[in-house]
């Protein structure tokens, strides 16, 4: 009877609860230390790619490229920091910052220095050219104009214009972007060797 009685109980109802609360805080905090190691993986895989690239250009300089490739395609610290607030301090923090920061500058100097992105200028000088070119046949013609006429000189002139300016095989090399990534180069401060990257290895380690 006492059995029954305890089955029956307000006791044993709030030992279930307090089982299914339990239960589903270990879960939580399963889900949440996943979460927090899969993010120290992505970051420190983003940051190695980052810093495979920055050796390549304290070794071999800064180079033109058609496609140059970014040293931070994607920046997933933004997203996870929050995740290592209480593993870092306020120095780790910023140097993470500093180095996503840095990676960044870096990538929007390399698309101001990319050949595709200079090709795409002269097109667009180009585009802009052929108004003038076609205005300064209209207001050379004397009356009455001919339209055919209009068009042999302009073609012509368009033909003589595209075939000094098209062919031109310089690349512009500007010294701005050049002293960007410089200067981004000279302060940065590796990630994976600091006392910072120590402690992300650690937690994209976790199990």
């Amino acid at each position: 009877m006492t059995f029954w009685l305890f089955l029956n109980s307000n006791l044993l109802q709030t030992i279930a609860v307090l089982g299914t609360v339990l239960v589903a805080y270990r879960i939580y905090l399963a889900q949440k230390r996943d979460t927090k190691r899969d993010a120290a993986n992505i970051i420190l895989s983003e940051i190695r790619h980052a810093e495979r690239l920055i050796s390549d250009f304290r070794r071999d300089g800064i180079s033109i490229k058609v496609y140059p490739q970014l040293f931070m395609p994607r920046s997933s610290w933004g997203k996870y920091k929050h995740l290592f607030i209480k593993d870092f301090d306020d120095d780790d923090i910023n140097a993470v910052d500093d180095f996503y920061n840095r990676c960044v500058y870096i990538d929007k100097a390399l698309a101001q220095l990319s050949i595709a992105s200079q090709l795409e200028q002269k097109a667009n000088a180009i585009h802009a050219l052929l108004p003038e070119i076609a205005w300064d046949v209209v207001k050379n013609t004397q009356e009455p104009r001919n339209e055919e006429l209009l068009r042999n000189e302009y073609d012509s002139k368009k033909k003589i214009t595209m075939q000094l300016v098209d062919p031109e095989p310089y690349i512009f090399s500007p010294s701005a972007p050049k002293g960007t990534i410089v200067q981004a180069l000279q302060g940065l401060v590796l990630i994976t060797s600091s006392n910072v990257g120590s402690k992300l290895k650690k937690i994209a380690l976790k199990k």
